[in-house]
């Protein structure tokens, strides 16, 4: 799969494929992005998603005003090649109470929990583990959760090696060690890894790809 140099998505190659593979055949209707930068990675995800309705929710503080305004002018170009997603970017950091409240509130006015939490913002141990904390109540009983960078970055390892300790019998996991080109630099050889949790009366489909991988 070619990827566009200017998508600038912090993943590599195969990291990427893994996870289209994943969610083409999952199709979440609610989607909800920790660390979303100039919105890449929203791009390519957009590009899969097939159902009448999607819903992707945008967190991030978007401290650089330059870096905010790219994933704005991107998100305005996305709305208009995919009718059937409705972008919404709260702004913010996600331990931020007002953050939590304001995703809450998105939430419940249109009667959805999450389907697909992805969680790539800060990567200290603390912020890692309280994203869980604060966003996994929001994720439905089908729903999965992928952390990024559980190989790459020590204290995204360490809260992952907790948050797996501490998940009862229902829960299964899995880390995808999918080195390739990094899409960020080009860097060959890059190994950053992709940590699934998911239930195990999830789809029996899904189940069974992500015990592939």
């Amino acid at each position: 799969m070619q990827y566009p140099k200017s998508s600038r998505v912090g993943l590599t190659d195969n990291e990427l494929s893994y996870e289209l593979k994943l969610l083409s055949l999952f199709q979440p209707e609610t989607i909800v992005e920790i660390g979303s930068t100039n919105g890449a990675h929203v791009n390519l995800i957009s590009s899969i998603l097939k159902k009448k309705k999607h819903i992707i929710v945008s967190i991030d503080p978007w401290d650089s005003l330059k870096i905010h305004e790219e994933y704005c002018r991107n998100v305005q170009l996305l709305k208009k090649f995919y009718r059937n997603i409705n972008y919404i970017s709260v702004r913010g950091k996600s331990q931020s109470p007002g953050v939590i409240a304001e995703l809450e509130k998105r939430l419940s006015s249109v009667h959805t929990g999450i389907d697909y939490l992805f969680i790539d913002g800060a990567h200290d141990e603390k912020s890692v583990i309280s994203d869980w904390k604060n966003y996994q109540e929001f994720v439905n009983k089908s729903g999965i959760i992928c952390f990024h960078d559980v190989l790459a970055y020590e204290g995204v390892a360490l809260a992952w090696k907790k948050v797996v300790q501490q998940l009862d019998s229902n829960y299964s996991t899995r880390v995808i060690n999918a080195g390739g080109r990094f899409l960020l630099t080009g860097q060959e050889n890059v190994h950053l890894g992709l940590g699934y949790i998911y239930k195990r009366s999830v789809d029996e489909d899904i189940r069974t790809l992500l015990e592939s991988f």
